[in-house]
């Protein structure tokens, strides 16, 4: 079978695909000197396709390629071919390719030509195709997530689907508390949840990126090996949705590597993630990271956009809360991503005060927390501040840049100050958790030259959160914290944070696993195995370990990790090594 194919422009079809065979190409992520793009092959026909190559013309330089080999390149024209583990699309199945290419005057390849194998009809339940999802770069790009596709509506049902994992827990022993600037066990010993982000649940292939090529287990047994006591989920409202009213979808990895995941939809890959979380020792941190499952989702100001409601925000918090109340691996929610948007200049923006507006994010905040705290009253919820905060005196009406504060999104929380969440009952399940970041990722205000832990303690971080530490307001988890090792001013942020998060031994989760997070990069390198040992190094001494350097879980029976202990191994020991482990 042969057939001539249009591809897809940036903002739209150039023309109607009406072949039986449908290829897409488009741009996925454009960062001035370079871009990524991705294709799309789907087979409609009855008998699936065995092998398959497009040819095209390009006005640019295929830089890196995955789930595709380059056959071959006469002058502007490519001749690309699938792999071994992608060859065969079954009827109504894709396959995908990404690449990074350097432009030229047009980043749309013409004249795109498709040519695969006849293959077999179709058995009456065939397997489902290899990875199919974009692969890991090997050098970093600029954004912190593939750019913004459409996102597909939210299922709608009457009433919600009532399900229970696979396997639900005995109540546990590991729920977390607050007292003071502090996070205690239930024994009252203090912890340290010192732990990484690994996204993709948030985004439109609603599973962690990464597991088109490498298996899931094997990923978070190396996170625990290394000590990672916690893993962070960005998720978004949208997939719970989806999983509350079972409409949950497969999403594609790469069944040879995960031969455990086939035929799994997003909701049972999860509960894998979860079972493998809980063999190695690691607790989890669930984070509401964007409304629409969208790799771009996060850009939206609020906990609500499109059809994602105020009521659907809670009610899948709530959701997730009954479901999981037994299972003491998910130890702690974080309520909302990085509420945001300036208030002088923005029509939509997360503001901080009393009122029981529809943007106060102080008031969903304790919204939500009562909710949830009335079905799982364990949890231990965190609450991340906004972007600006009105100075002395003046009001949220302001239209005067200079009458706010600001800060990262999420960075804000001078308002707990004047309006601290509060939940009657509750208070020690409720704590703080700002984001930060270097001049890589923003070149903001403080970073002027010769700027240092001193300067960054004296001009954002003491008003905006590190306050509520010293006063004991509430514990701190950084939430989100790293970027790349430049040896200039990005690594001297990196460093003076580090010793913040060291001295006063304040909760954080490294942003992230991903080595396709574009502006700060990942531990992990483009093959998803192998770990950047230079940034792991700049982690490691902030992770939580023995005197003799063993890595503390926050487990009281499992070990984390290979050589890790458990903390209740840690604390019969008075603290010290355990001896004779």
């Amino acid at each position: 079978m042969k057939r001539k194919l249009c591809a897809l422009a940036l903002f739209g079809l150039l023309s109607p695909l009406t072949h039986a065979a449908e290829v897409t190409m488009s741009p996925s992520g454009d960062w001035g000197a370079a871009f990524q793009g991705e294709s799309h092959i789907l087979n409609d026909e009855s008998a699936s396709i065995d092998g398959w190559k497009l040819s095209f013309s390009a006005d640019f330089t295929i830089d890196q390629i995955w789930n595709a080999r380059i056959i071959s390149k006469d002058g502007n024209r490519y001749v690309i071919g699938s792999m071994d583990y992608n060859a065969v699309i079954q009827p109504g199945e894709k396959a995908q390719f990404g690449f990074i290419a350097s432009p030229g005057n047009s980043r749309m390849p013409v004249d795109i030509v498709f040519e695969g194998g006849q293959g077999s009809l179709p058995s009456p339940s065939p397997s489902p195709s290899p990875s199919v999802s974009p692969s890991p770069m090997t050098s970093p790009s600029p954004q912190v997530s593939p750019s913004p596709q459409t996102s597909p509506s939210p299922a709608v049902s009457p009433s919600p689907v009532v399900s229970m994992p696979p396997s639900a827990a005995k109540p546990g022993d590991d729920w977390l508390s607050v007292s003071g600037n502090k996070i205690v066990n239930k024994e009252g010993q203090i912890v340290w949840l010192t732990g990484a982000n690994w996204f993709g649940f948030n985004t439109t292939e609603r599973v962690f990126h990464g597991l088109w090529s490498v298996n899931l287990d094997d990923t978070i047994k190396a996170m625990a090996d290394r000590g990672i006591n916690l893993i962070r989920v960005p998720f978004s409202t949208e997939i719970v949705h989806e999983w509350m009213t079972g409409n949950a979808v497969t999403p594609s990895v790469n069944t040879h590597a995960n031969p455990e995941l086939v035929g799994m939809d997003s909701l049972e890959i999860f509960d894998e993630f979860l079972a493998s979380a809980k063999r190695h020792g690691m607790k989890v941190l669930l984070d509401a990271h964007s409304a629409e499952a969208d790799n771009m989702g996060h850009i939206a100001p609020l906990w609500t956009k499109g059809s994602i409601t105020e009521k659907m925000f809670i009610d899948t918090w709530v959701w997730l809360a009954e479901r999981y109340k037994n299972d003491d691996t998910i130890v702690a929610f974080d309520l909302e991503n990085e509420p945001h948007g300036k208030a002088h200049s923005e029509a939509v923006f997360a503001k901080w005060d009393n009122s029981s507006d529809a943007n106060n994010w102080k008031y969903i905040a304790e919204k939500v927390s009562k909710a949830i705290l009335a079905v799982h009253p364990d949890i231990l919820l965190m609450i991340e501040g906004i972007e600006v905060y009105p100075v002395d005196g003046q009001s949220w009406d302001s239209k005067n840049e200079d009458d706010y504060h600001f800060n990262w999104w999420g960075g804000n929380l001078r308002g707990v100050a004047d309006h601290p969440v509060t939940v009657a009952g509750h208070q020690d399940k409720i704590m703080y958790s700002p984001h930060d970041y270097g001049p890589l990722v923003h070149k903001q205000n403080w970073f002027y030259p010769g700027f240092n832990k001193d300067t960054l303690i004296a001009d954002v971080w003491q008003d905006n959160w590190l306050y509520i530490h010293q006063q004991e307001i509430s514990p701190l988890l950084i939430g989100e914290w790293g970027g790349f090792l430049d040896g200039g001013d990005n690594e001297t942020w990196l460093y003076a944070i580090r010793e913040l998060l060291d001295e006063y031994k304040m909760h954080h989760t490294f942003w992230c696993l991903n080595p396709n997070s574009g502006d700060t990069g990942g531990l992990l390198t483009g093959d998803w195995t192998t770990w950047d040992e230079d940034k792991y190094g700049l982690l490691e001494p902030v992770l939580w370990q023995t005197t003799g350097g063993r890595y503390i879980g926050l487990d009281h029976e499992v070990p984390l990790g290979a050589t890790g202990i458990t903390v209740k191994q840690h604390y019969l020991n008075g603290g010290a090594e355990p001896i004779g482990l």
